[in-house]
């Protein structure tokens, strides 16, 4: 069993609002506030903050902490942040997975500070830094940082919807936005700069491999991270210009000429098909399915862009492709190519390279748990400085959705005992009717997911149900803990 998955229990117990109460707020009062908005929604993650919040007393200190302009989202999750730490130290080894996703808003009124997305509406994009253990099961240990980004009004202004646009003279008419508003950045500068502040923060504590999809595949980003000597598996986008064996050639070309070294088999998530306009990245269509790959290995030195000459000048990498030989009619055929530092000497090691870029999915059912789980695009909040807040509040939320969640899809043979402790299986099998002795991983949470609300036949159990029964074994296990100090008490009277 990996230090991850022996900690996971201990990792559950803890309050996840204790970590955002830590926060470096400037002020106890505001750390307070803070911990008591994150507890709320914690138990009703979907839920309005007049919903969550028990009075009108509680609901207009959330609104001036979020509104207020000396709080910004990093305060709201330095807390979080630095409890990631600590269980990436607690665990040794952990990947580091980029991405970017877009947060956007409805409705006919512009918010102020917003801009415009890759859709018909008015939002803002979030490139994250979500740490997995890397060692046996990829259990999600927290985020390790984040940049929130606009993109500037075009000189037509913003479209909200198929049917109405704002001008730009009608947004300048708009009260200023409070804190500020961080510009659209140069493409590179999202991937290298929080690369290196992981590094700098993780350096002599824990090791660390980045893993990157193809909008990472950035000489600046790949030249700075051979400077500071960072690990990284980064899937290749530019087929660039290569010098192996002291003869140029071009990556994708090298890596196709490699015989295959082994084969096996993945599963493959649908995909609805979508395009984003503002990474040049195109995912086609496809359905769920098990494909079977084979993978080969090289070494490459990608040649520097200003260098025209026939000199090795440039960065070393190890090169893995993965490809299907026969992929089933009218589906998109596989085919990675993969930058890594990873070693690849043996058939194992290049499987190995292959499992972390395969791990990057995580950081999407991460995105998901914020929009779906914590239903932060439907928050009627006005100002893009108090939809970044309650995003940053929303993050620790949504890494334990993850973490349950990932815990009951990816080890639904394992002992209960790996994500419960004694006494939490004695109160579940007190709620729950006909639980075996022994349970499964699985038989456990979907007692607990059967008591918020789940019903076998919808098939697996989903963010809100899973925590919702969970949240409910804390409440019944605290009550638990204060009968036993109780009689502890009567008994030493």
């Amino acid at each position: 069993m990996s230090k991850a998955s022996e900690n996971v229990s201990e990792w559950l117990r803890q309050p996840v609002e204790q970590e955002v109460a830590q926060g470096e707020l400037g002020d106890a009062r505001r750390n307070r506030v803070a911990g008591q908005i994150v507890a709320r929604l914690s138990q009703q993650p979907t839920a309005s903050l007049a919903n969550a919040l028990e009075d009108e007393a509680s609901l207009e200190a959330a609104y001036r902490l979020l509104n207020n302009e000396a709080v910004g989202w990093q305060d709201l999750m330095s807390g979080h942040v630095r409890a990631t730490l600590e269980r990436a130290c607690q665990v040794g080894q952990c990947l580091v997975i980029h991405d970017t996703t877009e947060f956007v808003f409805a409705g006919n009124s512009y918010r102020a500070g917003l801009g415009p997305t890759t859709t018909l509406g008015q939002g803002f994009f979030v490139h994250a830094a979500l740490a997995v253990s890397a060692q046996g099961e990829r259990i999600p240990l927290g985020t390790l940082g984040a940049e929130f980004y606009t993109r500037p009004v075009g000189p037509k202004g913003l479209r909200l919807g198929p049917h109405r646009r704002v001008k730009p003279h009608q947004l300048s008419q708009h009260p200023p936005e409070a804190g500020n508003i961080p510009p659209w950045p140069k493409q590179s500068r999202r991937w290298l700069e929080l690369m290196q502040s992981i590094e700098q923060q993780r350096a002599g504590r824990f090791e660390c491999i980045h893993v990157m999809d193809r909008e990472g595949d950035i000489y600046e980003v790949l030249q700075a991270a051979t400077q500071f000597q960072a690990r990284f598996v980064i899937r290749a986008c530019q087929d660039r210009a290569a010098f192996h064996q002291g003869e140029l050639t071009h990556l994708f070309e090298l890596a196709r000429q490699q015989p295959a070294q082994g084969q096996r088999h993945i599963e493959l998530s649908e995909r609805s098909g979508t395009a984003r306009t503002y990474g040049g990245k195109s995912h086609p269509e496809r359905q769920a399915r098990q494909a079977t790959v084979a993978f080969s290995s090289t070494t490459a030195c990608l040649r520097k862009p200003d260098s025209k000459g026939r000199t090795p000048v440039g960065i070393e990498v190890n090169l893995v492709r993965v490809w299907e030989p026969r992929p089933p009619a009218a589906q998109p055929a596989v085919e990675w190519f993969l930058l890594t530092t990873e070693p690849i000497h043996t058939a194992l090691e290049v499987q190995r390279v292959v499992d972390i870029y395969r791990a990057r999915w995580l950081i999407e059912e991460f995105f998901k748990a914020l929009k779906t789980g914590c239903a932060v695009e439907v928050r009627q909040h006005e100002s893009f400085h108090a939809l970044s807040n309650i995003l940053g509040l929303c993050m620790p939320i949504a890494w334990r959705l993850l973490l349950l969640r990932a815990l009951e899809r990816t080890h639904p043979t394992a002992p209960a005992s790996l994500a419960f402790t004694p006494r939490q299986l004695l109160i579940v099998a007190h709620l729950a009717k006909n639980l075996p002795t022994a349970p499964t991983l699985a038989q456990a949470l979907g007692a607990l997911a059967r008591r918020g609300g789940h019903l076998k036949r919808n098939g697996p159990p989903g963010w809100q149900t899973l925590w919702r029964g969970y949240r409910e074994l804390l409440l019944v296990e605290n009550g638990w803990m204060l009968a036993e100090k109780r009689r502890s008490r009567s008994k030493n009277l």
